[in-house]
Parts: structure tokens; C-alpha cells; sequence
């Protein structure tokens, strides 16, 4: 008997972390979607988060102080000057 979708069609749901989790991430866009999927699945599989950015400052502070992210910004290009930040998520 099918158990799912997966089975039924032969797809494979299942992922594997990359070998490296440790690169910077930065955020651009702290509304729900990112408090609410992005940052605690970061958080879960051990991703570094090291600065987010929103155009609503209470917005930016409120997820770096959730989520014990060390810089915070309201204009995207300072996000985007910083060296340690090598992936860019855009959820806006």
C-alpha cells in the first residue's frame, strides 16, 4: 500500500545538510515569514545568521534580539558591505 505522494510518484522528500553550515547569512526583510520559518529553521540546523535588515527598525531589532543575531540594520547596503555576510536571503 502507498504511504504518500512521494512513494506513490518516486520522490524522495528527504534533504542533506550541506557539509559546511557555518557560512554567514544575512536577511533582508524581518517580517513573519522569516520569524516564523526562516530564522528558526536556521537555528534548528545550526545555520550562522549574522546580521538582518528591515526597513521598519523595531522590526530588524526585535528579530536580532529573538534570535541572538549580532547586527541589525534598516538599510539594506550596509547588510550587503559586510564581509562576514556570504549568503543573502531576500524575504521581502
Amino acid at each position: 500500500m502507498v504511504q504518500s505522494l512521494g512513494e506513490l510518484f518516486g520522490l524522495d522528500y528527504t534533504f542533506n545538510l550541506p557539509a559546511r553550515t557555518d557560512y554567514g547569512i544575512g536577511i533582508i526583510g524581518c517580517g513573519s515569514i522569516v520569524n516564523n520559518a526562516h530564522l528558526p529553521a536556521y537555528q534548528r540546523f545550526g545555520f550562522k545568521v549574522v546580521a538582518c535588515c528591515d526597513i521598519r527598525e523595531e522590526a530588524a531589532k526585535q528579530s536580532a534580539e529573538k534570535f541572538g543575531i549580532p547586527k541589525w540594520f534598516t538599510d539594506y547596503r550596509q547588510l550587503l558591505d559586510l564581509p562576514e555576510v556570504e549568503i543573502v536571503d531576500i524575504a521581502i
